[in-house]
């Protein structure tokens, strides 16, 4: 889990106020490791949104998912799988014309 702060200081009478990293951009955040573990436990386990969410807190140390954020989780990883099989299809159509071609 990385945490990102930023602050405000004041320097001369004038406020410098720091940024985020491109990549954050809500105020709590899972990474993608993070996103596919709660899809394994939900998915391949079969556990419930209620108990992935008590071991994300027990992980995390109080930080407990909603139902919604599990869900997001396993729609976005379909939607990944679902365009990586479509390449891999294409790839597999090509290789069989390649060999009708001779090439």
């Amino acid at each position: 889990m990385i945490a990102h702060r930023i602050s405000c200081r004041l320097c001369c009478g004038q406020a410098h106020v720091g940024r985020f990293p491109w990549e954050v951009a809500a105020p709590v955040q899972y990474g993608q490791r993070a996103k596919t573990f709660m899809s394994l436990l939900n998915v391949a386990y079969r556990l419930p949104h209620q108990k992935i969410s008590q071991c994300f807190s027990d992980i995390y140390i109080g930080y407990a998912l909603n139902e919604g954020t599990i869900v997001s989780a396993n729609e976005c990883l379909y939607e990944r799988k679902k365009r990586k099989s479509k390449c891999v299809c294409k790839a597999e159509q090509w290789r069989t014309l390649m060999k009708r071609e001779g090439m």
